[in-house]
């Protein structure tokens, strides 16, 4: 794993990769590279069993105040159940359409 760029701000990517019919990782490998040059990502995988909400909880709990849903419609129940972790109000959300 990639040493962190520690001048770049933090943000989690919660990555469906089986966003549109299974292409969703190689779909979001087009844009990794545009985040990668504003952010230090992190990535948890979403899942149908939540565990994703373990990474979501710690990546907020240490500080990080961007969170990118990158992925179909099944990641808009992250932006719907998400924020039920911890309130996100100074929080920053983004969906990356696949």
């Amino acid at each position: 794993m990639p040493v962190a760029d520690m001048s770049l701000a933090p943000a989690l990517v919660v990555l469906n990769p089986a966003a549109r019919h299974g292409t969703g990782l190689a779909r979001y490998g087009r844009v990794a590279g545009l985040l990668e040059a504003r952010y230090s990502l992190s990535t948890v995988i979403f899942d149908r069993e939540a565990r994703w909400r373990d990474g979501l909880r710690q990546a907020l709990d240490g500080g990080t105040r961007h969170v990118i849903a990158a992925g179909g419609d099944g990641t808009n129940l992250f932006n719907s159940h998400g924020h039920r972790l911890r309130p996100m109000t100074s929080r920053w959300m983004s969906l990356v359409p696949s």
